[in-house]
């Protein structure tokens, strides 16, 4: 193979892979702005203290006998 038609294959090359990222960029551009029109805006302050008190309760919960029984049987399961 010639350099010349080398040079012409990474030019190429070159080409397409600037054509996907473009295309590429544009597909998550848009998948961002139909997210961000599909789901309410939840302010932060709000998302903090449900996930905080969401982890108090799940942590309450598990430190009982019975679910600290069967979260530890499910754990024992899947390495197996």
């Amino acid at each position: 193979m010639s350099l010349r038609a080398l040079n012409k294959r990474i030019q190429n090359c070159s080409r397409d892979m600037d054509r996907q990222r473009s295309c590429a960029q544009r597909l998550l551009n848009q998948q961002k702005s139909d997210f961000l029109q599909q789901v309410p805006t939840i302010p932060l302050p709000a998302a903090i203290g449900l996930a905080f008190v969401g982890g108090f309760v799940a942590e309450r919960i598990l430190k009982t006998s019975a679910p600290s029984r069967l979260w530890h049987y499910y754990l024992t399961w899947r390495a197996f």
